[in-house]
C-alpha cells in the first residue's frame, strides 16, 4: 500500500473516533443535566456503532434497571465488566442489580470482593449494608451501619440506613426522626427524603409523601428509590377507573358473563372514595336471569390503620318470577404491625346471586372473614384466614385457609395451601358439603419486561368432597398477560380453568373463566 493509501486510513480512522467522541460526550452531557431519555438514545446510537462501549453498555443498563428490566440491565453491565473486570463502578453497579433482583448472597460477594481491595470504600460498605437489610439480616445489617458512624459520626447514609431499619422494624416514628435528623443537617439527602415520603405513603399521608418525592428527585433525578416513590404517590393521588369484562363457565352449564366499571379518587390526604357499576348475565340449562348493580363508599387511612365502608344496590331480574332489588353493605379495616405482618377483618352483606337458578331464591348471606399476611423473610410469605358465612335460609359455613409461598428464583415461586369448610347443611342450588378439605402444591412464574408483563400459576393436590366420599385428584391453571401503553395505565387478559370442586358456585368438577381488564390512572 501507498504512503498515500496509509494516510487516508489514519484519517478515516481519526474521523471514526472523532464522531464516537462526540457521540458519548452528548450522550454524557445529558446524562449529567438529567436528561435520560436523551440519554438513553444518545448511548443505543452509540452502542450501535461502537458494541464495546464501556460507558454505553453500562448507562444503558442502568436505565434498564430504573425501568424494572434487570435481565437486560446484567446482560449489559456484565459486558461492560467483560471488557473492563477490575472497575469498582462496574462491580458495584452489578451489584447494586443483582440485589435489586433479590439475588442478596451474590450481591455482597461482589461487594465483598471490592471491600477486600478497598477496605474503606463507602459506596461499597453502605451499599453491603442495604442489601444486608434488604435480605432481612436486620442484625448484620445494623451492626455494618453502627461501624460506619463509629468511623464518621456525621455520614448521612449510614443514618438514613438506621432510619429505614427502623421503618422495617415497625418502629415509624424512630424512622420519621432519624430520617428529618438526617435532612435537618442534608436538605437534599435523597435517600432521606425518599424514606421520609415512603412513611408517609404507608400511613395515608399522601400530600406530604409527593413533596418529599418531588423534594428527593430534584436532589437526585437518578434515585431509585425516589423513582418509585414517585411512581406510587402518582398512582395513589390520581383517579383510577377501571373495566373488567369477563366469562365463566362450569361443567354443570352454569354461565355467566359480566361487566365491571369501578373508578377510585383520593378525596383528602387519607380519604379515597369510590365507586362501581356491574352488569351480569348467567344461564344455565333451564333458566336465564341478570343483575344489575351499583356500589359507592369511602377508605381511610391513617398511620398504620386503614377502614373501608361501602353500600350499595343490586337490582336481579330471573326470566321466571319477579324483578327485586336488595341492598348491600361492607365495613373492613386493616392494621400493620410492621411492614412485614398485617392483620385485617371485614364484614359484607348482599344477595347471593351468582347462577341463575340463586337469583331464582332470593338468598342473602352476612360474610365475616378475618386475614393475617406475614412476611417470614425476603421472598417467603405466610398466609392465614378464617371465615364464617350465615345464609338467609338458615344455612351456615366456617372455613379457613393457611399458605405458604417461597420464591425460588426472582422469577419462579412455590408454596403449599390447605384449606377446609363446612356447611351444617346441604342447601339449595349452592355448593354445601358437610365437609371439603384441599391440599395442594402450587407454582408460578411471572416477569415484567418494560412494557409487558406475564404470570402463570397452577397447583395439584388432593381434594375430598363431603366426609363419607374418597379423595380425588385436583388441579388448576392460571394465566395472565399485560402491557402498559403509558406510565400507569394497563391491558390485561386472563384465563384459567380449574376441577377444584370449590371453584363453582354449585361445585361442578370443570370451571373455566376468561376476560379482560383495563386499568387506568388519569
Amino acid at each position: 500500500m501507498t504512503r498515500s493509501g496509509y494516510c487516508w486510513i489514519a484519517l478515516a480512522f481519526l474521523a471514526i473516533t472523532s464522531r464516537l467522541e462526540a457521540q458519548q460526550e452528548a450522550a454524557d452531557a445529558a446524562w449529567i443535566r438529567g436528561d435520560y431519555s436523551t440519554a438513553r438514545l444518545a448511548y443505543e446510537e452509540l452502542l450501535l456503532r461502537d458494541p464495546q462501549s464501556v460507558r454505553a453498555n453500562y448507562r444503558l443498563g442502568i436505565l434498564a434497571s430504573w425501568d424494572g428490566n434487570l435481565d437486560s440491565a446484567l446482560v449489559l453491565v456484565r459486558h461492560a465488566r467483560a471488557i473492563e473486570p477490575d472497575d469498582t463502578d462496574l462491580i458495584l453497579g452489578e451489584a447494586r442489580i443483582l440485589a435489586w433482583a433479590e439475588s442478596f448472597d451474590d450481591a455482597i460477594v461482589r461487594y465483598d470482593s471490592v471491600l477486600t481491595r478497598e477496605p474503606a470504600n463507602h459506596d461499597a460498605r453502605i451499599a453491603r449494608a442495604q442489601t444486608l437489610a434488604w435480605a432481612n439480616r436486620f442484625g448484620e445489617a445494623d451492626q455494618a451501619y453502627r461501624e460506619l458512624l463509629a468511623r464518621d459520626p456525621d455520614d448521612r447514609d449510614a443514618a438514613a440506613g438506621r432510619a429505614q431499619l427502623a421503618a422495617w422494624r415497625g418502629d415509624l416514628q424512630g424512622a420519621i426522626e432519624g430520617y428529618e435528623a438526617v435532612i435537618e443537617k442534608d436538605p437534599a439527602n435523597a435517600v432521606a427524603l425518599a424514606g421520609l415520603g415512603q412513611i408517609y405513603l404507608w400511613q395515608g399521608r399522601f400530600g406530604e409523601a409527593r413533596a418529599q418525592s418531588q423534594r428527593a428527585l430534584e436532589a437526585d433525578p437518578g434515585n431509585r428509590a425516589a423513582r418509585q416513590l414517585d411512581t406510587a404517590v402518582q398512582l395513589e393521588t390520581r383517579v383510577q377507573p377501571e373495566l373488567t369484562l369477563g366469562w365463566s363457565n362450569d361443567s354443570d352449564d352454569n354461565t355467566a358473563w359480566w361487566q365491571t366499571l369501578g373508578a377510585s379518587t383520593l378525596l383528602t390526604d387519607a380519604l379515597r372514595g369510590f365507586g362501581s357499576l356491574g352488569a351480569l348475565e348467567v344461564s344455565d340449562p333451564a333458566r336465564n336471569a341478570s343483575r344489575l348493580s351499583a356500589e359507592g363508599g369511602l377508605s381511610y387511612g391513617i398511620g398504620n390503620a386503614q377502614a373501608t365502608v361501602a353500600i350499595g344496590v343490586r337490582r336481579m331480574s330471573p326470566d321466571v318470577g319477579s324483578s327485586r332489588t336488595s341492598g348491600t353493605a361492607r365495613l373492613g379495616a386493616g392494621y400493620r404491625f410492621t411492614p412485614s405482618i398485617r392483620a385485617s377483618v371485614s364484614y359484607a352483606h348482599y344477595p347471593f346471586d351468582e347462577t341463575a337458578l340463586l337469583i331464582d331464591q332470593n338468598l342473602t348471606i352476612d360474610v365475616l372473614d378475618l386475614s393475617l399476611d406475614y412476611q417470614l423473610r425476603p421472598g417467603l410469605a405466610a398466609s392465614g384466614a378464617a371465615g364464617q358465612v350465615w345464609y338467609s335460609d338458615h344455612n351456615s359455613r366456617t372455613s379457613g385457609l393457611l399458605a405458604l409461598t417461597q420464591t425460588v428464583h426472582r422469577d419462579f415461586f412455590a408454596g403449599a395451601m390447605i384449606r377446609g369448610l363446612r356447611y351444617e347443611f346441604k342447601g339449595v342450588g349452592y355448593f354445601s358439603p358437610d365437609r371439603f378439605t384441599l391440599a395442594e402444591a402450587r407454582g408460578g412464574w411471572s416477569r415484567t419486561w418494560s412494557p409487558w408483563h406475564a404470570r402463570v400459576s397452577g397447583g395439584l393436590g388432593v381434594q375430598q368432597v363431603g366426609r363419607s366420599t374418597r379423595s380425588q385428584a385436583e388441579w388448576h391453571l392460571e394465566g395472565r398477560l399485560g402491557r402498559n401503553w403509558t406510565r400507569f395505565n394497563v391491558v390485561e387478559v386472563f384465563a384459567g380453568i380449574s376441577n377444584s370442586a370449590e371453584s363453582s358456585t354449585t361445585g361442578a368438577f370443570r370451571y373455566r373463566t376468561a376476560g379482560i381488564v383495563i386499568r387506568l390512572a388519569l
